[in-house]
């Protein structure tokens, strides 16, 4: 009972493992810095490991642990995938903690080896189920590389993030009313030189009727695009020539100033962007591969 627990064991040790190292594949070396192999505490190479194919990432090799390698690549890629609240920890410590871990999986994989789970058919179906996902993931990753370039999220960003126009903000007031008969009559006494914030304080139904319908700062791409459209047409110190309808009533707005936001700059959208067009990318694409795929469910 106790040689089928340690067995469980390191068949759990092995997917880990492979795991962490299709995980980390996934991503990108980043800027690692290198490790002195002095730091390692090499474990004596006493498994016999010859008939394993152990395949890791490129670079150097830096330490052997019972014959399997760990490489600078797979040390760099590992460092990529840690959390940001590890990588935020000094440089040797984080480095150190990451050799430990490949030096852990090695360990485990080694002794894995000796007991035969290389063939064993619980530990082989988990191989191919994280071969599969790998194989879609890498995948994904061209597809997405090829869509994603600079020059789409340079694009997507001039017409969004960096869009000044998208992102004006108008200081506004409004009369709400119930009828469009008072909307029209109003807007022809504001015509005749009526005060604006005296007829909100007077007639409008907003809650904002008692401060002369003062709306503060209104960010274009916060409301309805035809709503956004008429307001923001207007001059500085112009009226809606008629009545705005919603399902709150009719509208009339006097727009007070325009101001333009700091705008984010490129490079600190960058990442949000790229994420982002990334998911739209796999989503269309995936409806893509659903209309020409034939997919048949077993009755």
């Amino acid at each position: 009972m106790r040689r089928m627990n340690w067995v469980a064991v390191i068949i759990i040790a092995i997917v880990i493992f492979i795991g962490a190292i299709l995980a980390f594949g996934a991503g990108s070396a980043g800027s690692a810095g290198s490790i002195d192999p002095s730091r390692a505490a090499s474990a004596p190479a006493t498994g016999d490991v010859s008939d394993f194919q152990l395949v890791t990432h490129e670079g150097p090799v830096v330490v052997q642990v019972n014959g399997l390698a760990i490489t600078q690549g797979d040390i760099d890629r590992t460092l990529a995938g840690m959390p940001e609240n590890i990588q935020s920890y000094p440089r040797d410590r984080v480095m150190q903690l990451v050799l430990d871990q490949l030096i852990n999986n090695r360990l485990l994989l080694s002794a894995g080896l000796e007991l035969g789970l290389d063939n064993d058919p619980g530990a082989l179906k988990l191989v191919a189920m994280y071969r599969a996902a790998t194989i879609a993931e890498a995948y994904m990753e061209q597809v997405t590389t090829r869509l994603i370039t600079d020059d789409a999220i340079r694009a997507y960003y001039g017409e969004t993030v960096g869009n000044a126009d998208l992102h004006r903000e108008a200081h506004a007031r409004q009369i709400l009313v119930d009828s469009q008969d008072l909307a029209v009559s109003l807007i022809a006494e504001l015509a005749g030189g009526a005060e604006f914030a005296a007829l909100a304080a007077e007639h409008s139904t907003d809650p904002t009727g008692p401060s002369g319908g003062d709306l503060g700062f209104i960010p274009r791409d916060a409301i309805d695009p035809e709503f956004a459209q008429a307001i923001f047409s207007l001059e500085e110190g112009g009226v809606t020539p008629a009545p705005l309808e919603t399902e709150f009533g009719w509208h009339i707005i006097k727009v007070l100033s325009y101001r333009n936001p700091e705008l984010v700059p490129f490079e600190a959208a960058r990442d949000e962007i790229r994420a982002t067009l990334t998911n739209e990318a796999i989503v269309a694409h995936l409806e893509e591969l659903k209309s020409s795929a034939v997919v048949v469910f077993a009755e």
